[in-house]
């Protein structure tokens, strides 16, 4: 991967020759229209751009001329929605996202890949999507009053007053409920929570669906994210009669919600988070109901038409209105409880929140946890997918499909930001043979890998040292002795992609992966007494009397570029020459140091090769970690 790099905005970018030595691309951000002029060479290039928020980034293409590579323009990040490929010696059209942030990639070989791009870009107005009002708009969603009745903490229930059917939860010293408003057509039941649900029929649903028992790999989850979401607000909708279509593919996606349901345990309210978990159920609710009575009330006649009319003219208009049950409302509450910024459930995203959850009952490195984490997250995804198809279809029934471009760019930029902010929750951790330091919380957690764990007891001289708040396991360093404890990924299977670009270093086991340098650190431990002991899976080197650990370094990039690793839970990495590696998703790394106070007498310490920092003396070294902990677990 290249380095990516800012330049002054206006100023011509090269792209030539991409190696550690030349870089590539750029960061364009804070203004409203810039140029980005690009020559290729072998590698990849990446440019960044954002401009004000609240407006969309249009890129238009002035030259264009390029055979062997393509250049691939991205909604928000570079896992977002492809927003078009191009190569060849034709100009593209213009192309413009939803949000304020457009990701554009130039991959070529760099033999005869013809002259390049020049691209301008700048803001532009956001696709808004007209809502009609409706008697409900000033109604909140919730009604808070003091006291549980007869509940206790967390109890969730059903009841049925004078303002109509509720859902409620006990907060504590508090109550919290929602209406439950069902379409005409559909009545409530009760569901198996306790809580109203409006359905066609006054039976279940279904039978849970019993979890998976083998682990399916997902290596990147987002991907298929992204296939849904273009196949719900893509090619469909330009289809001369796309209602048919539509319909037959919500169906079926109803029944795959009904299974992701099934196998996803309810979202628990801690006693703080009642309001907060009501307005999850209240958004949830009201897109399954749409959902339901779009693909179980109404049907397209042979003409085309939505039937019942009468019905889909309602159910349309409850769908377009600007109130709380319209789809408006919901999908941007969904929308800033996935990314945290709603202030919901103590500012952390949904998924972090289900993750915390789940954590509690189970270990994070088991199957069951990976698997109902992917499927929570895949069932709020295509949740809010079919929402936005909905939405769509609401329009067409309205005779307003001039309108359903602006919510097909909604939908993609709205769920390109969720991809983009979730991925790196949902990382692996890169493929090949390597090993990481262990911090006081065990092995990192990814999906698709599996750590062996080991560890080295080495018998020092009587005075080490350490930075305070160090992280090693407990109990594993004192004054006179050390335990360095590993986190081996000793199988090629398991894990996705290379190591990024940097400045950092990690065990060596096997081959160091590409573009890293082998190297070594030698302890000369006491001779005298010496209790040296080895056990489980540990790095290459010489375990004697003496400690020999071999590693693998890298320094192709600059320690401040932050770089994408799995933050689901918290790691170390060796600081290498610069500073501590920048992580996305972790503002502040934090530099430890471990000092070993080797043997005095006739030292034969040694350092070789790229190792890990090390400022201590030629008798003693002084070796530095760089502790990783995502930004909500280190406040």
């Amino acid at each position: 991967m290249s380095v990516l790099t800012a330049f002054v905005l206006g100023v011509t970018v090269l792209c030539t020759q991409v190696t550690s030595d030349s870089v590539c691309g750029g960061n364009h951000s804070g203004t409203t229209f810039g140029t980005i002029v690009a020559t290729p060479g072998q590698g990849t290039c990446q440019w960044s751009i954002e401009v004000p928020w609240g407006s969309s980034v249009r890129l238009t293409f002035e030259t264009f001329h390029l055979h062997d590579g393509e250049v691939a323009v991205y909604e928000h990040c570079n896992v977002g929605n492809q927003l078009g490929t191009f190569k060849g010696p034709d100009v593209p059209p213009s192309v413009t996202s939803y949000s304020n942030k457009m990701v554009v990639t130039m991959t070529s070989s760099g033999v005869g890949t013809g002259m390049g791009f020049l691209a301008h870009y700048e803001a532009v107005p956001v696709p808004r999507a007209t809502m009609e009002n409706s008697p409900d708009d000033n109604l909140s969603p919730l009604d808070i009053q003091d006291g549980c009745l007869t509940h206790t903490v967390g109890d969730c229930w059903a009841t049925e007053d004078e303002r109509g059917l509720q859902n409620c939860v006990c907060g504590g010293e508090y109550r919290v409920c929602y209406a439950v408003r069902c379409l005409t057509g559909t009545s409530a039941v009760m569901g198996k929570d306790g809580h109203w649900e409006c359905r066609r029929y006054q039976e279940s649903r279904g039978l849970k669906i019993s979890g998976q028992t083998k682990f399916v790999p997902v290596p990147l989850i987002v991907q298929a994210v992204v296939g849904l979401v273009n196949w719900s607000l893509g090619n469909a909708f330009e289809e001369p009669d796309p209602q048919e279509q539509i319909l037959a593919d919500l169906q079926a996606l109803d029944h795959r919600l009904d299974n992701l349901h099934g196998q996803l345990d309810s979202l628990q309210t801690h006693q703080n988070w009642a309001v907060d978990a009501s307005l999850y159920a209240h958004s949830e609710q009201r897109l399954r109901d749409t959902l339901d009575y779009l693909t179980n009330v109404l049907y397209v006649d042979p003409a085309g038409q939505m039937q019942p009319s009468a019905a889909a003219q309602q159910w349309a208009d409850t769908v377009l209105s600007t109130g709380q049950d319209g789809l408006f409302s919901v999908l941007n509450r969904f929308h800033e409880m996935v990314v945290g910024s709603s202030g919901l459930f103590g500012s952390k995203s949904l998924l972090l929140t289900y993750d915390a959850m789940l954590a509690s009952t189970m270990p994070r490195d088991s199957v069951a946890y990976w698997n109902k984490l992917l499927w929570f997250y895949e069932y709020t995804y295509s949740l809010q997918v079919a929402g936005y198809s909905a939405w769509s279809t609401a329009l067409n029934v309205k005779g307003r499909q001039a309108e359903t471009p602006a919510v097909m760019a909604r939908g993609r930029g709205k769920l390109s930001e969720q991809a983009c902010f979730l991925e790196m929750y949902l990382r692996e951790w890169p493929s090949g043979t390597y090993g990481l330091p262990m911090t006081n919380t065990g092995c990192p957690v990814a999906a698709n890998v599996t750590w062996e764990t080991g560890s080295r007891f080495q018998d020092t001289a009587g005075y080490n040292e350490w930075s305070d708040g160090l992280h090693f396991p407990a109990d594993s360093f004192q004054s006179s002795t050390v335990r360095q404890e590993f986190c081996m990924k000793t199988s090629t299977d398991g894990g996705s992609g290379e190591w990024p670009a940097g400045s950092y270093c990690v065990f060596k086991k096997g081959a160091c992966p590409d573009d890293f340098h082998e190297g070594h650190i030698i302890w000369d431990d006491v001779d005298v007494f010496n209790d040296n002991e080895l056990s489980g899976a540990v790095p290459d080197g010489v375990y004697d009397a003496n400690t020999e650990i071999h590693y693998c370094c890298r320094e192709d990039g600059s320690y401040r570029t932050p770089i994408r690793l799995p933050i689901m839970a918290p790691f170390y990495l060796f600081r290498h020459q610069q500073g501590c590696q920048m992580v996305e998703g972790i503002t502040s790394p934090v530099d430890e140091w471990f000092w070993f106070d080797d043997d005095d007498w006739f030292n034969h310490n040694e350092l070789g090769g790229a190792h890990p920092y090390d400022d201590g003396d030629p008798d003693n070294h002084k070796v530095h970690y760089c502790f990783y902990q995502r930004d909500e677990l280190a406040s």
